[in-house]
């Protein structure tokens, strides 16, 4: 009998009909939502960063609930189970969301550009303090604190200057009439770089591909950490969820630097990469006949490292783990360098083109 968080929908079938149902009314609502958002802009994104955290949240509170058990035997079957089909359907889930939310090149030329504008702004904005002009301020301050008594003049008053000088001044700037007021325009802050990174529709999708990590896998390690089961080693249980978290920021990372070729069908040599690289290296240790309990090192080094990890010692199973922290910070420094080149590319095209027409 099937159960969601301890609840027998399976028992009766109503309750089945209406997790059945349920279930339709979402998968029906994330794709409606998709295709109005492609029909309104074809070469966006099929999904929003925020609609993406928000798919994720429901597809976990999901599928977590499917998992929860009251009793788990002594072997420990149904809970290494439950935890192989939720990194399975977990997998599935960010890999089409790696697919889904990576922008193209053009939207990332167009985000670099826009960035290094602001940057420029930013620099330019910022006061440049100049030692050489404090004494005029001082002097200029002393002035305001004590102004020079100069008598009005014979004949004249002050009254009739200032009456003068407001025809002038209404002459030359009249003020509108009360019936038609004029209308405010609020100016919108730009956003700062986080705030594009979480949000942005053109930014790069690293940062939403962590925090969709973060939402799916934070349900999970509560699950493993509050779980009580015998003969299981939890820590190695938590390895490996670090292990899957690391390999899809470098999935996501590698997908995204793919994106930024010149190259032509560039989400083909980004599938077929990715691909590549998750089953060659297993493939490989298969046919060389390499066993993770005879060496458990290749293995935890490998894109399969789970397969060696129940063997490996834990300084080890560390050191893969350093080893992947450190591809996963050299593919961000290069994917930066090459935003940042192609934002500098695209501005100084953009002003010379400008300077053109201006001397056309």
């Amino acid at each position: 009998m099937s159960k969601w968080y301890y609840l027998p929908i399976g028992a009766r079938d109503i309750s089945l009909i209406g997790m059945t149902l349920l279930h339709y009314g979402l998968w029906i609502y994330w794709v409606g939502q998709s295709l109005k958002r492609c029909f309104r802009n074809p070469n966006a994104t099929v999904l929003s960063k925020g609609q993406s955290y928000s798919l994720v949240a429901c597809l976990e509170v999901i599928i977590v609930g499917f998992a929860v058990q009251e009793e788990i035997n002594v072997h420990s079957y149904d809970f290494i189970s439950n935890l192989a089909i939720l990194s399975v359907l977990n997998l599935v889930m960010l890999f089409g969301l790696i697919a889904l939310l990576s922008p193209q090149r053009q939207a990332l030329q167009d985000w670099a550009r826009y960035n290094q504008l602001q940057i420029s702004r930013r620099r330019q904005e910022e006061p440049t303090p100049n030692p050489s002009k404090e004494g005029n301020r001082r002097q200029k301050s002393e002035g305001r604190r004590n102004p020079p008594l100069t008598p009005p003049r014979r004949g004249t008053g002050g009254r009739g200057q200032k009456a003068e000088g407001m025809k002038v001044a209404s002459s030359q700037f009249p003020i509108p009439n009360s019936q038609f007021p004029i209308p405010h325009f609020q100016v919108r802050k730009p956003k700062t770089s986080l705030q594009e990174l979480v949000w942005g529709e053109k930014s790069p999708a690293m940062v939403a591909i962590g925090i969709n990590l973060a939402i799916a896998t934070t349900p999970i390690l509560l699950w493993i950490v509050l779980q009580s089961v015998e003969k299981i080693d939890k820590t190695k249980v938590l390895f490996g969820v670090a292990f899957f978290a690391s390999w899809i920021m470098i999935y996501a990372t590698l997908v995204q630097l793919i994106l930024m070729m010149k190259t032509p069908k560039r989400s083909l040599w980004a599938a077929g990469t990715v691909a590549a690289i998750i089953s060659l290296p297993v493939i490989i240790l298969a046919v060389l006949e390499v066993f993770p309990d005879e060496n458990p090192t290749l293995w935890l080094f490998s894109t399969f490292p789970w397969a060696g990890l129940e063997y490996g010692t834990a300084s080890t199973v560390f050191m893969a783990l350093l080893g992947q922290g450190i591809v996963l910070a050299l593919l961000n420094l290069q994917l930066t360098r090459q935003l940042k080149l192609a934002g500098e590319s695209a501005t100084k095209a953009l002003l010379t083109s400008g300077n053109n027409l201006t001397t056309s």
